[in-house]
């Protein structure tokens, strides 16, 4: 029967709602449903020797119900068993929760397309610590298996199972005494291992639009485990409990998408369980490809040197006005074209079609800036017409000064002129007088003084 500490409103994991988040969602078993499901462990019971591994299978089966999640809460007691690693199905293949150690292991499970019958969940490994007596593994409260029709907990019975202890074999020969009789000679225990195992050559490979493979060396034989996610909080997990030196661990979940960005860090634990971690790595999905090519709105012309970013790439067009951007994620994308100081921006419908081949996309843009119709014209004539008048200006005015100017040398009575009764029209020849007034032989004071004043200024 369900363990009596599962409480009502218990967090299970929901695998149709799992998104990048990972988190588990809160699921209400209400009445008792008309299915049912089991959480169960194998082998029952189990046996081990001292300082080896048992790894215990976790299985679920809801007959013909579908199944979409499955937590399962294990506690074990660490004054014989030691925590040494989880290793995931293909049937779950979605990780939410996985940890281990202290007495408690927590294992949240998801799939996207539903599950029936039975199925295993995960693998537990632990490490016998001592040589006699037995060990009892147990599901305890927040245990759940939940209905991909109703979403809710329909699991009825979650059976445990049992571990016993012996001593290792002994290996030491026995000894003979002078005398002849033999005996066994206590020889001296073996240095408990407290080392952890060093990580090296962390490598990304085979890299697909949808899977990534990791491969790292350790220095002596350990399990081997990935975390991995969108961001340095992980959330999925892909784990092996055998022992070895080169690790290689294929990524594959319905949660790698194309061209997205995901970082990850091993982690291996030898068969003493000592724990080693890596530091914090990444890598990129293969991803689309658009082909671009930029023209001039108005002519349709193709436009170079335009240019073209995604999120993640910047490239210029060439002389064809094309340019092209990979490692584009499916769906909707936002492209940015530069030119001249301009931006402009367009979002484009990625397809799936664009992972083999690229996807071919037309952007129109005002290439220059451009200015009202006739407005340098008409600035062109204003500026003639302005520069016109005023050159008529100054010529006709220095020619009117030059008709009354008063040739150099002579005195004021010879520059006297009768001006005309038009304002602005000038005469020919200034009229002759009526009768020939008698000149004086000397000007009188003041005109003597203007022609003295006059021929100072003439110097």
């Amino acid at each position: 029967m369900v363990h009596k500490n599962m409480t009502k409103n218990s967090k299970y994991f929901a695998g149709t709602l799992i998104a990048a988040t990972l988190m588990a969602v809160p699921l209400f078993a209400g009445m008792a449903a008309a299915v049912s499901a089991t959480l169960s462990m194998s082998p029952s019971p189990a046996t081990v020797v001292k300082g080896g591994n048992v790894t215990v299978a976790i299985y679920e089966n809801s007959g013909s119900e579908p199944v979409n999640a499955v937590q399962a809460n294990i506690t074990y007691p660490t004054s014989s068993l030691q925590f040494v690693s989880i290793t995931s199905s293909a049937a779950f293949g979605v990780t939410a929760q996985n940890s281990g150690g202290g007495g408690n292991v927590q294992i949240a499970r998801g799939t996207i397309t539903a599950v029936t019958g039975s199925q295993l969940v995960a693998s537990v490994t632990f490490k016998a610590l001592v040589s006699s007596g037995s060990a009892t593994l147990s599901f305890v409260g927040g245990s759940a298996v939940v209905s991909a029709t109703s979403n809710t907990n329909i699991m009825t019975s979650d059976p445990g199972t049992s571990v016993s202890f012996k001593a290792a074999p002994s290996t030491t020969p026995p000894s003979s005494s002078s005398s002849g009789s033999s005996s066994n000679t206590a020889q001296p225990a073996a240095p408990k291992d407290t080392t952890p195992p060093t990580i090296s050559a962390v490598t990304v490979t085979d890299r697909t639009a949808t899977s990534a493979t990791i491969e790292w060396t350790t220095s002596e034989a350990a399990t081997s485990t990935v975390l991995y996610g969108l961001t340095t909080g992980y959330g999925l997990t892909a784990s092996n409990s055998s022992l070895t030196t080169h690790h290689t661990t294929v990524l594959q979940s319905a949660l790698i998408v194309p061209g997205t960005t995901y970082h990850f860090m091993v982690n291996s634990a030898d068969a003493a369980g000592n724990l080693v971690k890596s530091g914090d790595s990444s890598f990129t999905t293969e991803g689309a490809s658009l082909f671009i090519t930029v023209r001039d709105t108005q002519s349709g012309k193709p436009i170079a040197g335009a240019q073209v970013q995604s999120t993640t790439q910047t490239v210029l067009t060439d002389r064809n006005g094309a340019a092209t951007l990979s490692g584009l994620p499916i769906g909707k994308s936002t492209i940015v074209i530069s030119m001249n100081g301009r931006q402009f921006t367009q979002t484009v419908a990625i397809g799936s079609d664009a992972l083999t081949t690229a996807q071919p996309v037309t952007f129109k843009i005002a290439s220059a800036t451009r200015q009202l119709p006739g407005w340098s014209l008409w600035m062109g004539v204003m500026l003639v017409l302005a520069a016109g008048g005023a050159g008529g200006f100054f010529i006709g005015r220095r020619r009117q000064q030059n008709r009354y100017m008063t040739p150099r040398g002579q005195g004021v009575a010879s520059a006297v002129i009768t001006m005309p009764s038009r304002p602005g029209i000038l005469p020919t020849q200034p009229p002759a007088p009526a009768s020939a007034p008698s000149v004086p032989t000397q000007p009188p004071a003041s005109v003597q003084t203007v022609q003295d004043q006059t021929k100072r200024i003439s110097i």
